[in-house]
């Protein structure tokens, strides 16, 4: 029996999950090939292995431990429409016909999934057949794929906590950042969208902020472990994630 793409999911607290929703960035990142999913909802994965082993529900799907929400959310199955993302793979000929043709049935399937809210639509089924068509090793890359994608924000969930080895405490002062940087970025959706030049230069210099605060949390040991879980370096067109 095929490996399944994972997404064992473990939900961040209410206040985290209400916070983000910067939908704009992501839309313009994965709107190549499929469209872009940015949920509502935020969780992390948990679980170890490689591999993309289980999907969930709300377009969440993500491999390994890697899943992410909110402004940080994107879906393993829009990630993987991406052609980046299917080169970086070193998909064959026939993987990306494969793979193509299970992401099409899946933007069908979501698009006359009639249940309302961002958990109607479960991607499981679709992930599992994806899983099939891709070898361990472009699976456990799809892993650190995602990493890359969504940044040190993954360090919030504790199944990427406990494999970069944080305390509690940690964690608990990387959400408490994640809740200050929705804070910060609640003024500017409340005002007039005149200046969308300078509104979107401000959150991406509050981002790089996060990301460095949220570094600097971790230890030296724990960084490299970070770092090594994360791979080599990947960038989606457009977008630099240290």
């Amino acid at each position: 029996m095929a490996p399944v793409l994972s997404v064992p999911c473990e939900p961040y607290p209410v206040s985290v999950v209400l916070a983000f929703r910067e939908v704009t960035n992501m839309k313009r990142l994965l709107m190549i090939g499929l469209a872009t999913v940015v949920a509502a909802s935020m969780a992390l994965a948990q679980g170890a292995g490689s591999g993309l082993q289980r999907g969930n529900r709300g377009g969440a799907g993500a491999p390994g431990d890697v899943q992410a929400g909110g402004m940080f959310q994107v879906s393993a199955l829009m990630l993987m429409g991406h052609p980046a993302v299917q080169n970086e793979l070193k998909l064959t000929p026939e993987q990306r016909t494969k793979v193509n043709e299970i992401l099409a049935k899946a933007r069908q399937a979501r698009s006359s999934d009639a249940r309302p809210g961002p958990r109607g639509f479960n991607e499981q089924p679709f992930l599992q057949e994806i899983s099939s068509v891709l070898t361990p090793e472009q699976r456990q890359r799809f892993e650190q794929i995602y990493l890359w994608v969504v940044g040190p924000p993954a360090l919030a969930g504790e199944g990427v906590a406990r494999r970069v080895g944080l305390t509690e405490e940690q964690v608990n002062k990387i959400r408490g950042l994640l809740r200050e940087h929705a804070q910060q970025l609640r003024p500017q959706r409340t005002e007039a969208a005149t200046d969308r030049q300078a509104m979107r230069e401000r959150a991406q210099k509050l981002r790089a902020e996060l990301d460095q605060k949220i570094l600097a949390v971790l230890t030296p040991e724990q960084l490299q472990r970070w770092d090594q879980l994360r791979g080599p370096k990947f960038e989606l067109p457009g977008r630099d994630r240290r």
